[in-house]
């Protein structure tokens, strides 16, 4: 029975690397793969239309020197 269940153990941890190997593995090949990514290189032109609006503030603070 002991060995037995050493076996399970050894199999469930193999199985348990094999796993982990394969997902390593395939993160690594799959590491440049673009997911719905626009990749340009280069100068390029277009026109188009944003809903981006920049606000500028800025804002002063005067210190008042007082003598005791």
């Amino acid at each position: 029975m002991s060995s037995m269940k050493k076996n399970i153990s050894s199999v469930i941890f193999a199985t348990a690397i094999i796993i982990a190997a394969y997902l390593l593995a395939n993160a690594f090949v799959n590491r440049n793969k673009s997911e719905g990514i626009i990749s340009v290189t280069g100068l390029g032109k277009a026109d188009f239309t944003s809903d981006l609006i920049v606000w500028e503030g800025s804002v002063m603070t005067y210190r008042r020197h007082t003598m005791i």
